[in-house]
């Protein structure tokens, strides 16, 4: 894959695009849960009820931890592609 940085291209390896890709699907979510679940707070009481939308978003967020490719396999993915396959602790 070919990216333009400032006025040089560079290439980049299906590895190196694959582990940026899981490193931002697992940090994503929880910086979004983190930021949600601040301004739920900020609120207080009304941060929890049904009736703010904040609620709504942190369960959405958290779907995506859970489901969309969980972040213990993004974690595996990043691991994987900086040690290598040989210290996968599965095979």
């Amino acid at each position: 894959m070919d990216v333009l940085i400032g006025a040089k291209r560079k290439k980049f390896t299906r590895f190196e695009v694959s582990k940026a890709a899981a490193i931002a699907k697992m940090l994503a979510p929880q910086w979004a849960f983190e930021a949600i679940n601040d301004a739920m707070q900020w609120q207080g009481a009304f941060g929890y009820s049904k009736d703010c939308q904040e609620q709504k978003a942190l369960r959405g967020v958290r779907s995506y931890m859970l489901a969309e490719g969980s972040t213990k396999i993004m974690k595996l993915i990043v691991v994987r592609e900086i040690l290598g396959k040989e210290w996968l602790a599965y095979k």
